[in-house]
């Protein structure tokens, strides 16, 4: 239940908080930046499943993971660009190279807003504008602190 959106090394993301119900109960952070500079976003249906996504990351990524959610995808960039995803598995996939990515309810509008020329920041703005599931304030993150 979120937009997230990574181009030219900002990774932009909704704040919308909900409470498994599709009731808004606040503001939150959906993405982080490793001191390595990667940038890390999770999106999930379940009520903390994106955080406990980024953790999985964090801890290495185990193959067999049952803290995972039911339901999540999570886009890892790593600073030169290059991108991994995992969508409801432990399992990742690439590095995967593009020139603009999106994950969440509004990713369909985040990437037809990049693809004409919109920054990740802008694409999150437009998702909000027509995806119910997110809201602003915006977030961002770039690969340095």
């Amino acid at each position: 239940m979120t937009t997230i959106a990574y181009r030219d090394g900002v990774m932009a993301a909704d704040s919308r908080a909900w409470s498994g119900s599709h009731r808004d109960i606040g503001a939150k952070w959906k993405i982080r930046r490793l001191e390595d500079g990667t940038l890390l976003g999770a999106s999930s249906s379940v009520p903390g499943g994106g955080e406990a996504a980024i953790e999985w990351y964090i801890l290495g990524h185990p193959v067999v993971d049952h803290h995972l959610p039911e339901t999540f995808d999570l886009l890892v960039v790593k600073r030169d660009g290059a991108a991994l995803f995992a969508s409801d598995k432990p399992y990742l996939s690439g590095p995967l190279v593009a020139d603009y990515f999106a994950i969440g309810t509004g990713a369909n509008m985040a990437l037809g807003a990049m693809f004409m020329r919109a920054t990740a920041i802008e694409a999150v703005r437009a998702a909000c504008h027509h995806d119910t599931c997110s809201a602003l304030p915006i977030r961002a993150l770039t690969h340095d602190a």
